[in-house]
Order: structure tokens, then C-alpha cells, then sequence
């Protein structure tokens, strides 16, 4: 009688712990890899697309990145911006990657935006995440 009171407490304490650190009323919907090309961006226009999540999803982007599509490295004194809702996801300066991650988004269209400080060039923002379906 003892063992198996024992083996359900040991059951029960398990299972708690393993409940707590679940993602609590989210289930993982699938992996998410996109990119945006922006082009000819120059300082007066910067360029903007759009990012849809779609309803009863959350969106977790962890990580993202920047390329140029036209040959160019990035110089010095440059400074690219990439924004989704005016909120930072990656800066460049002087040679400097910054990322802003991880970032969660709710369900929603989101404006992203790039802006850069000098050059008419194209850029492509790339990010991946984690969408996940939201449980009630």
C-alpha cells in the first residue's frame, strides 16, 4: 500500500512540474521563416510591408537578420533600421548588429519598416519565430 501511495505521489509531483513549465495555454502551430525585401531605400523613403498574424495565434520572432542585395557591405557610418510598429527589431551601426529578441506578437497586421541613414540600396529582412495557437 505504501509503494503505490508513494508511486502517486511521486506521479502527481511529476506531473505538476512538468505543467509548470509549459507555455500555459499555448500549443506550438509551426515554425515560421520569412523574408522582406525592401528596395531602393534611401534616407527621405523608407520602404514598409506588412506582417499578418493571423487570429487566435501568437507569433514568437527569435532571431532575425539583415543582408544587402546589391553588393554593397555596409559602411561606417550607416545605419539601417528595421521596425515592426515603430518597435526596434534590428539596428545597424558602424558595423554593429543589433537584435531585439525574442519578440512576441497577438494576433494582428503589423507595419514593418525599413529606413536607412544614406545610399539608395535593397535590403532583405529575414526573421524566424514560433507561431503558436492560443488555447483557451
Amino acid at each position: 500500500m505504501k509503494k503505490i501511495i508513494k508511486i502517486t505521489l511521486i506521479s502527481l509531483i511529476t506531473l505538476f512540474t512538468v505543467n509548470s513549465f509549459s507555455q500555459g495555454n499555448l500549443q506550438f502551430k509551426r515554425a515560421r521563416l520569412e523574408s522582406y525585401t525592401f528596395s531602393n531605400i534611401d534616407p527621405s523613403s523608407p520602404r514598409y510591408d506588412t506582417l499578418v498574424v493571423t487570429a487566435g495565434t501568437v507569433l514568437k520572432i527569435t532571431s532575425a537578420s539583415l543582408i544587402t542585395t546589391d553588393g554593397h557591405d555596409f559602411q561606417d557610418s550607416y545605419i539601417l533600421t528595421i521596425t515592426i510598429n515603430d518597435h526596434s527589431v534590428v539596428n545597424y551601426n558602424s558595423r554593429l548588429t543589433k537584435t531585439y529578441a525574442p519578440i512576441w506578437l497577438g494576433a494582428g497586421t503589423y507595419l514593418i519598416k525599413a529606413a536607412r541613414s544614406f545610399s539608395n540600396s535593397s535590403t532583405i529582412f529575414s526573421f524566424s519565430g514560433i507561431e503558436f495557437n492560443v488555447v483557451p
